[in-house]
């Protein structure tokens, strides 16, 4: 549309450039009848002759190749702004694809356990109570909790345990130890179970050689950021109501009688505390 109009202006510059020739064509030819040829004047006669002609030339001539430059002008210019929407059109169209492939991929990406069970590992059963691994151990294996519950803690000076990481089946304990030497916390069964152990170097081996499982991985990873963050910000809390609170909010409702005890760990208070703020709640009616 924008190329149609372009020619149009154009020709219409054309035609006033071609009329303003004529005009001047129309003087030269008034200039040729009037003025003396070769052999009717003097010796002076061809070369005024020759000069009035070049003159009505170079007057004539630059209008019409200035008009024709300047709608050749205008029409590459349509031409090249076309060409570029058009191209335009394509490469959003691409982009669109790529959207639509990233997304399936997110989609039909298999969850990071499915691909962890695949990998070369062994199971290993631990009794209720029972230590994973210590602080302080090498990093030999990653265990992915198949069954049970195992608990990431970090004994604190004052005696009492922090529970950093309640891996339940289907979970990675200490996931971040894949890139430690050593265990900076310790962990073990809270309840009976068995875990999926890989061997460090293998999986760290096949994350870089694995696209698929690389992106899984890190998937995983931002998730435990998330929830690694919410207990950060609820240990900030001063007061047993304020955590409390917290871990509601997020939770939604407290847990069965019989993990109250986990819960005050989790939380990082005394299990006689969190009785304490339970009960008064009861009693006011809030919980």
């Amino acid at each position: 549309m924008s190329t149609r109009c372009a020619r149009r202006a154009s020709m219409s510059t054309l035609d006033q450039s071609v009329w303003g020739s004529a005009s001047r064509m129309a003087t030269i030819s008034w200039i040729a009848a009037n003025a003396p040829w070769p052999g009717s004047v003097g010796t002076e006669a061809p070369a005024g002759c020759a000069l009035i002609i070049c003159i009505c030339i170079l007057w004539s001539i630059p209008p019409v190749w200035a008009c024709w430059a300047e709608a050749a002008e205008e029409a590459r210019q349509a031409v090249s702004a076309s060409a570029r929407i058009m191209a335009s059109a394509p490469l959003a169209r691409h982009a669109c694809h790529g959207l639509d492939q990233r997304y399936m991929i997110e989609i039909m990406s298999p969850p990071l356990i499915a691909l962890l069970d695949h990998l070369e590992g062994r199971e290993i059963a631990f009794a209720a109570g029972a230590p994973v691994f210590h602080l302080g151990d090498p990093v030999c294996f990653i265990h992915v909790v198949r069954s049970g519950v195992v608990h990431l803690v970090r004994h604190q000076d004052n005696g009492t345990a922090l529970i950093l990481q309640r891996a339940g089946p289907n979970s990675i304990l200490a996931e971040a130890s894949l890139y430690s030497a050593s265990y900076h916390c310790a962990a073990r069964a809270e309840v009976a179970g068995v875990t999926w152990a890989i061997p460090r170097a293998g999986l760290l081996a096949r994350i870089e050689e694995d696209t698929e499982l690389a992106i899984a991985w890190a998937r995983y990873l931002a998730h435990e950021v998330q929830q690694a963050r919410l207990q950060s910000e609820i240990l900030s809390l001063k007061t047993v109501a304020a955590r409390l609170d917290a871990w509601l909010s997020c939770h939604g409702s407290l847990p069965a009688r019989g993990h109250w005890s986990m819960l005050a760990h989790e939380v990082g208070v005394s299990p006689e505390a969190l009785y304490r703020e339970i009960a008064w709640r009861r009693r006011r009616g809030t919980i």
